[in-house]
């Protein structure tokens, strides 16, 4: 079903992590986005706490014990453009990474789960590129 299932949690659990200052970074963001950006990075704000929710659930599935999280702190962001830059890269990062988790399993309810959070990633990258274009040139 894994090819490492110890390797498979750990790396589950950090993108839980992940998620989760990923919500609190897109919160810094909206806080700072002009008002035609707000409903784009609202939306990538809730899908990552959709995938957030999911990686939760599917690590007491597999274990049967919910997951250690930490506490997040709220970034602050030197900028709006700087913030979307650096989305874009954790995005994309994001994207990659759940990559590997997807190719670490063979089961393919899980493989389902992942991909589509992978999809998201790029998705996110992709509206958020065109947010930081948007802006650039105003």
């Amino acid at each position: 079903m894994f090819r490492n299932y110890y390797q498979f949690i750990h790396d589950l659990q950090q993108a839980l992590q992940g998620e989760l200052e990923a919500i609190a970074y897109y919160q810094a963001l909206l806080d700072l986005a002009p008002a035609p950006d707000r409903e784009d990075i609202r939306h990538v704000r809730e899908d990552e706490e959709g995938h957030a929710r999911l990686l939760s659930q599917l690590y007491f599935d597999l274990t049967g014990r919910p997951p250690v999280t930490f506490p997040v702190e709220t970034p602050e962001l030197p900028s709006y453009l700087a913030g979307l830059q650096e989305a874009v890269r954790d995005e994309l990062a994001a994207a990659e990474d759940y990559r590997n988790l997807y190719l670490s399993t063979f089961n393919n309810g899980i493989r389902d789960k992942i991909f589509a959070i992978m999809v998201d990633e790029q998705e996110h990258a992709t509206r958020l590129t065109l947010l930081y274009g948007i802006n650039k040139e105003a």
